[in-house]
């Protein structure tokens, strides 16, 4: 029987049992598991490795001490022995976290001197590794820099889970050229893929707009020793821009790139008049292949920025963004000149199943920056509005920015929207979205102004992560940043398979104790880890 240890002495049965197979005790709470034994063992011995805090008395067969980390799943083998004879049996730890939000490490990134250094977005892979993309002026951790100019290089870092820095890349395009590293994601494989926009050629792919006055989008996959293993250049002839700004995967490691263009992408007809944009998403096979690409837009001088994406575990795709115009024939809320959200739903051959557009009455701008699918394939969006959405209480002055969270079923029922800010003058932003595998839904982004229980930190803005439950009530918020005249922003979040929350960001100050190296109004990148 599992948990369960016999063996034969003489003509006595030795049994050893735990009280249940799998063995739940709390962080940071003394715990001493004590074993029914039946007749009696010379001893017992154990050479697994026990969550920190946790200790094995080999008299008694007792675990016991206080553990200091959650953790998800601990095997151990006990064994109990006599002279002869031998018996072992696994018995499997699990550590809950009695925490509402705990902190428990913070990671600050930069280049010394006046070099910018920001996050633009970071995910998990199983293990528990945290990815962080972005862009720096400067040589971050001794890498070269690419373009000989203060013009940005891309760069990926990754943490463990202790939040030791594994690696750092950097990449970029010589001249006067730019390079932004805008979306990241890491694959089921650990290959983590990075999407952006350059004004120069990357990794021997031929540039394909004009020469550093526009821009091109690009993806590159690096597997998880940091070795890049190909770099793909997407755009659009002449003087176009063409901006990658998310990207995600599916279960074979196809990976979908989303965006926006003022041109016809490879080979699609543009919807909008020339000077406007259109959203699109490519669709590419595991070796950089291009499968199809999606444009879409509304005509006339109506811009539409595709902004997130998503795949769900039936290989649906989802993008969103926001629209000037009524996208997909739906009706535009918003005034004229004011934008509104829309959600689009795509089989995984790119066929168009809905779309759904929403914004707030009048002159108000409503904005979606991030999409997450969960395991039920429900769909959560996160972004700001000037206005009210759903029926939810504004909280902001007029003219200012709430930020809002939003979920829909598979077939676009919303099902509910719940909005958040600080009261009066003050912009509250959602950036980031993240759910875990209870369907908690985590958000983040940054606040001018105090949105729960936790004090506003600087004079400026401060980062933020709440936590909801999957019916939408709000179990806790965090508020992270600097005292003094300091800005401090979450960019995305991210939820690993352990339950552990991520959330990485920029900030101008030094947060939680660490060092700051650049000068003193330059950015950062940040890593937060929850509990």
């Amino acid at each position: 029987m599992y948990g369960d240890l016999f063996f034969i002495l003489g003509s006595l049965s030795l049994q050893l049992s735990y009280s249940n197979d799998i063995i739940t005790m709390n962080k940071d709470q003394t715990v001493r598991v004590v074993p029914t034994v039946l007749n009696r063992s010379f001893f017992c011995r154990t050479e697994s490795a026990f969550p920190p805090g946790l200790s094995f008395d080999g008299i008694s067969c007792s675990i016991f001490g206080v553990p200091t980390k959650k953790q998800n799943s601990s095997p151990v083998t006990i064994t109990a022995q006599n002279f002869t004879t031998a018996v072992s049996s696994q018995a499997n730890l699990v550590v809950f976290s009695t925490a509402i939000g705990d902190k428990e490490w913070t990671r600050q990134l930069g280049v010394a001197g006046s070099f910018q250094t920001f996050s633009q977005g970071i995910h998990a892979d199983r293990f528990g590794n945290v990815y962080v993309g972005g862009h720096t002026t400067g040589a971050l951790d001794g890498q070269g820099k690419a373009n000989d100019s203060g013009n940005n290089d891309a760069v990926l870092v990754k943490f463990n889970a202790e939040g030791t820095k594994q690696w750092t890349r950097q990449f970029g395009s010589s001249g006067n050229n730019f390079t932004l590293a805008l979306g990241v994601v890491t694959a089921s494989l650990g290959n983590t893929y990075l999407v952006g926009r350059t004004t120069g050629a990357l990794e021997s792919e031929t540039k394909i707009s004009n020469a550093m006055t526009n821009t091109d989008g690009f993806l590159t996959k690096y597997d998880s020793l940091g070795n890049r293993l190909w770099t793909r250049l997407f755009g659009v002839s002449g003087a176009f821009n063409t901006e990658a700004r998310g990207v995600a995967t599916d279960s074979l490691e196809n990976a979908y790139v989303v965006g926006y263009t003022n041109g016809s992408l490879n080979g699609q007809t543009k919807t909008s008049s020339a000077a406007s944009f259109d959203g699109f998403f490519v669709k590419y096979d595991s070796n950089g292949n291009l499968v199809y690409t999606k444009q879409t837009g509304v005509s006339g001088s109506n811009s539409t920025f595709a902004i997130g994406i998503a795949v769900d575990l039936l290989g649906n795709v989802y993008i969103t963004g926001n629209t000037a115009g009524s996208l997909d024939g739906q009706t535009k809320t918003s005034d004229i000149g004011k934008t509104d959200a829309f959600l689009a739903k795509y089989d995984n051959n790119g066929n168009r199943l809905w779309t759904r557009q929403f914004g707030s009455l009048g002159n108000n701008s409503t904005d979606v920056r991030m999409v997450r699918t969960d395991s039920d394939n429900n769909i959560y969006l996160v972004g700001y509005t000037e206005g009210t959405l759903d029926s939810q209480t504004k909280i902001s002055g007029a003219g200012y920015y709430d930020g809002f969270l939003m979920k829909f079923d598979s077939d676009g029922n919303r099902k509910w929207t719940r909005q958040v800010g600080g009261n009066g003058s003050t912009h509250t932003y959602g950036r980031g979205v993240s759910i875990d595998s209870a369907g908690n839904v985590y958000a983040s982004g940054e606040t001018y102004g105090q949105i729960g229980d936790d004090a506003k930190v600087s004079s400026q803005n401060d980062a933020y992560l709440i936590k909801y439950d999957k019916n939408g009530s709000r179990l806790w918020v965090r508020q992270l940043g600097t005292a003094g005249a300091f800005f401090t922003l979450s960019i995305g979040v991210i939820v690993d398979p352990s339950g552990n929350v991520y959330s990485s960001g920029s900030a101008t100050g030094s947060l939680d104790g660490q060092t700051k190296v650049s000068s003193s109004t330059f950015n950062e990148l940040f890593v937060t880890k929850y509990q």
